[in-house]
């Protein structure tokens, strides 16, 4: 009898050992070039419920997988730049693991040689590169916005000998923007476009779910309320003159009595204004906000650039798309004079910022095809012990309302957090004239709440100065920490970041 069941189990073995015969690797074909993301297809019988793949790149194993079924094949997606594979002939090869019992066993195997190609075929001039911006009157460039914010805190004795908070996610929204080619002009130092970025309407819906600057919580805006920012800029970037026009009701109406725009201040990257090639770096820098949405109709100017560098790090395909691969980076600190007068945009002390802006851009079409932004701003505050309770705050203003006069009251800016405790910080890119740059800006607790030490939630981006009373068109400021309780403070190191990609939709 157990003679008997050897012989069965032995058989099982070889059947099903024989019912792979069909395992193969379909795709890519042996010879084949590929870049980028390769997919490779299994047919789906060929592989059982219990079976897995191991990947191997040139005899070297790289992971295990149980491959992902689509229609009637099984498919492995091998991603050769996050791989890091060089450009030429490599071996790939699937062995197909089936368990026996508690042990493995090789089914069968299947191997292709293919060719990576994800940079040599690019030919780059001998005086390098000239990246421009393409201006095409009537061209359109759509993108899905991910934006992505998380907070830590640590205590400053902590952070002084490199301690590192809890990172939080405070919170993820999506959003589309456009970039649209209104006119272009041919001038003496080169072409220059008419470019007009308005926030766009979810797809398939007119309006779309967001929180802007000075608002804590997220708001529904309808295409209607999506207003153009114009810029003229060179075809390397660089801001000639920036406008946002009024809105205004159509004459023989009533208009509206309370209204919010939304503006979108999110300029282009700023390419290198001379020839580069792979490895060179540059002077450049980042464009961001400058100006308060009160001041729109008294300036031409609405950007300032913050000093960094840059570097043309390769020349790839990407996305199927012959692209130059650009990371511009600038990080400062208080003590760097040169480059900033003062850091303390938030109650406390900034003391540092990062900024880094990785993109792609398509060498043929001359657009981003993809950005990824990341912006760090670490500042010490005197936050409130665990154990004493909110002293007594100020007064906040009036949150809500026209303008004195009437009218429309405009609103706008960037995506903010939701809130985190007592605080929130709301992305908001600036350059004061006096105190230099900042990332954010930190609001304090609703109305009625005590303590906060920071403007308060639901007004406008820019209000009054702190203790003072906020004016219809302003959000007040909450009361600094402390009070007549007396309570006690600790000083706190923190740390909030956005992370930001812009990906090409069209």
């Amino acid at each position: 009898m157990k003679h008997l069941i050897s012989v069965m189990a032995a058989a099982a073995i070889f059947g099903s050992a024989a019912a792979q015969t069909g395992f193969t690797i379909r795709r890519p074909a042996d010879g084949a070039k590929v870049r980028e993301t390769v997919v490779m297809r299994f047919p789906g019988a060929s592989i059982p419920e219990d079976g897995y793949l191991g990947i191997y790149i040139n005899g070297k194993f790289i992971e295990a997988v149980k491959p992902e079924m689509v229609g009637d094949e099984y498919i492995y997606r091998l991603d050769t730049k996050a791989r890091k594979l060089d450009d030429g002939e490599h071996e790939i090869e699937a062995v197909l693991f089936v368990d026996f019992g508690e042990r493995p066993r090789i089914v069968n195997r299947s191997r292709v040689r293919v060719t990576v190609d994800n940079y040599t075929s690019i030919s780059i001039p001998a005086n390098g590169l000239n990246l421009r911006y393409t201006f095409t009157p009537g061209k359109e460039w759509k993108y899905a916005l991910t934006q992505n914010q998380t907070l830590s805190f640590v205590s400053e004795a902590l952070a002084s000998v490199g301690g590192q908070g809890v990172e939080l996610n405070l919170d993820t929204e999506n959003f589309r923007v456009m970039y649209a080619v209104d006119n272009a002009y041919s001038t003496s130092s080169g072409r220059e476009g008419l470019i007009r970025i308005q926030g766009l309407p979810d797809k398939g819906k007119d309006y779309a779910i967001l929180t802007t600057s000075g608002n804590a919580q997220p708001r529904r805006y309808y295409s209607h309320e999506m207003h153009p920012l114009y810029m003229r800029i060179s075809n390397t970037g660089r801001e000639i003159f920036s406008a946002a026009p009024n809105y205004w009701p159509l004459e023989g109406t009533a208009g509206e009595a309370f209204r919010l725009d939304l503006y979108v201040v999110a300029p282009l990257p700023l390419l290198p204004s001379r020839a580069v090639s792979p490895g060179d770096s540059w002077r450049s820098g980042f464009l961001t906000g400058a100006f308060s949405l009160e001041e729109k109709d008294e300036i031409d100017k609405f950007m300032a650039s913050i000093d960094g560098r840059g570097t043309l790090e390769s020349v790839e395909w990407f996305n199927g798309r012959r692209t130059a691969k650009i990371r511009i980076i600038a990080s400062f600190n208080a003590d760097d004079e040169t480059r900033v007068q003062q850091l303390n945009q938030v109650q406390g002390d900034t003391n540092k910022l990062e900024v880094e802006q990785v993109f792609w851009f398509d060498l043929d079409r001359g657009v981003i095809v993809r950005l990824e932004e990341s912006r760090l701003q670490e500042s010490v505050i005197d936050a409130a012990a665990p154990a004493a309770a909110a002293g007594g705050g100020g007064a906040a203003g009036p949150s809500a309302g026209p303008p004195a006069g009437g009218g429309q009251r405009r609103g706008g800016g960037r995506i903010a957090p939701q809130g985190f405790g007592m605080m929130r910080w709301v992305l908001d890119p600036h350059i004061d004239p006096v105190k230099g740059p900042a990332f954010f800006r930190q609001f304090g607790p609703p109305p009625g709440a005590g303590g906060g030490g920071a403007p308060a939630a639901g007004g406008g981006s820019f209000g009054p100065p702190p203790g003072e009373q906020g004016g219809p068109d302003e959000g007040g400021f909450g009361g600094g920490f402390g009070g007549a309780t007396g309570q006690q403070t600790v000083r706190q190191v923190v740390r909030i970041r956005s992370q930001q990609i812009f990906e090409l939709e069209n």
